[in-house]
């Protein structure tokens, strides 16, 4: 399974694609790639769940891999500024196979530290930060 520090990781990386950031001399720029799409003072709620499977092809149908579940909250408090929320996530992982090929997941080990890992720090896309500031400090990434 992914640690903890490679899936935040990954989850910064995709939260990139929210808004286009200033460059490092905080020079700002005038285009926001998603100021259309998303409107001043609203909040966004959306479900969002992916998973991986991992298999071998000509071995035995089993397959493994986690799925991850969150509520991902968007707030918009100015232009071209978001501020993400994630709540309520669960990770759960393949425990077995059932008979029409579909696996069966259940709650991973370690869900709980998860769960609050990413609950714990919102992501505002003017500054990267405070996103996933514990790995970084502790370089567990």
């Amino acid at each position: 399974m992914m640690g903890y520090g490679k899936l935040c990781l990954l989850l910064l990386l995709s939260s990139y694609t929210l808004a286009q950031e200033g460059n490092d001399n905080n020079e700002q720029t005038s285009t926001c790639l998603l100021a259309s799409r998303f409107r001043t003072y609203k909040k966004y709620v959306y479900q969002y769940t992916t998973e991986s499977r991992n298999g071998m092809v000509g071995t035995a149908n089993l397959k493994n891999g986690p799925k991850v579940s969150c509520q991902v909250e968007i707030e918009v408090p100015q232009t071209c500024r978001f501020v993400m929320h994630t709540r309520d996530c669960a990770l759960s992982e393949v425990s077995a196979m059932d008979p029409q090929g579909q696996p069966v997941y259940s709650q991973a080990r370690g869900f709980a530290a998860f769960q609050a890992a990413m609950e714990k720090w919102p992501y505002d896309s003017p500054s990267l930060r405070h996103i996933c500031s514990e790995f970084f400090q502790t370089g567990r990434l």
